[in-house]
């Protein structure tokens, strides 16, 4: 079974920690990178099914690279920021994101979040997403 892959862009790590942990711990294969300007590269290299990314990142235009990740791959995106103001949600659902996270953020809102678009991108690899969470633990 493939396991579904997710990329997270943040250059905080207590915050990649968080994410890479709690995803990887659910089946999930999990890869980080602290936000540079060769995102992209590694974007279309890893070809993941889920994109998490800060839009604050240090040496990244968040809003462009979601843009260019929406219109130029098949990866579904979940967009966060600190502020988490509804001009930059609003702004993100305009580019194509999928999702829309405001800090804080918690476990069960980020796995139920991450469970919801790859569901709703109806591939393969978002159903054994969900058969994996629901399992808990990898099997």
């Amino acid at each position: 079974m493939n396991r579904p892959k997710v990329l997270i862009v943040n250059d905080e790590a207590a915050i990649r920690d968080f994410f890479h942990f709690n995803l990887q711990r659910r089946g999930y294969e999990v890869t980080d990178t602290l936000g540079t300007p060769e995102v992209m590269a590694l974007v279309e290299n890893e070809d993941p099914d889920l994109v998490i990314l800060d839009l604050m990142v240090r040496g990244v235009d968040g809003f462009g690279l979601c843009r260019r990740i929406c219109q130029s791959t098949r990866s579904s995106v979940i967009a966060f920021n600190m502020r988490g103001g509804e001009s930059d949600l609003l702004r993100c659902l305009e580019i194509g994101v999928d999702d829309y996270l405001g800090k804080p953020i918690g476990v069960d809102e980020l796995m139920a979040r991450v469970r919801a678009v790859l569901r709703n991108k109806g591939s393969v690899r978002a159903y054994e997403a969900e058969t994996l969470a629901l399992g808990g633990e990898a099997r």
